[in-house]
């Protein structure tokens, strides 16, 4: 089929958006558990762990008695509070899916303080959408835009630039290990315009 110069175009509607939206709500997208262990410098995602501060892990090391070093871990939780907001948006890169949404983010240290914040993050990854009208969206190549944590003004500037530290890397190891795939439910063409083939 030929339209203005494109072989199809494809619009998609807003109860595709609010479709998705809530399929990853309800699927627990984003909802990250992990902990820091500031003794061994790591950072564990589920079952992945990685290297984080070891700058102080080694300043630390053969300093704290083995009682105290359960105090060096923290374990933390991510979870949205809403559903997503969902746009579709072209760059110098090609096709890419953005998403707006809220997360409570909560800490607990020291064996059982806990402390949350409510927290606003805006992402977008490239989008590949198949011959089968299946859409891809590749969060390995995700771009963090904006990360905002609501600290509050009692909050010293250098604790909340060390938890923004531990925010932004366990996203990028929840984003290194996840796809999003949802199936594109269109009517075909020949459905619409009689005697048009597909």
């Amino acid at each position: 089929m030929k339209t203005a110069g494109y072989d199809i175009a494809l619009l998609v509607n807003e109860r595709f958006l609010n479709q998705l939206a809530g399929a990853l709500f309800y699927s627990g997208f984003l909802t990250i558990n992990g902990s820091v262990d500031f003794y061994n410098g790591t950072l564990m995602l589920e079952h992945q762990v990685q290297d984080f501060r070891k700058d102080l892990s080694l300043a630390l090391e053969g300093q704290v008695d083995d009682d105290l070093k359960p105090f060096l871990k923290m374990d933390f939780r991510f979870k949205l509070t809403q559903e997503p907001m969902i746009d579709f948006v072209q760059d110098a890169s090609g096709q890419r899916i953005r998403f707006s949404l809220g997360m409570r983010i909560y800490f607990w240290l020291w064996q059982g303080l806990e402390i949350k914040f409510d927290s606003s993050l805006l992402f977008s990854a490239p989008v590949i959408i198949d011959t089968d009208m299946n859409l891809t969206a590749d969060l390995t190549n995700a771009d963090i835009e904006e990360l905002l944590l609501k600290y509050g003004s009692s909050m010293e500037r250098p604790i909340a630039e060390k938890l923004d530290g531990i925010v932004e890397e366990a996203l990028h190891m929840y984003f290194a290990n996840h796809t999003i795939e949802k199936r594109l439910s269109i009517p075909s063409i020949s459905c619409i315009v009689k005697d048009v083939e597909d």
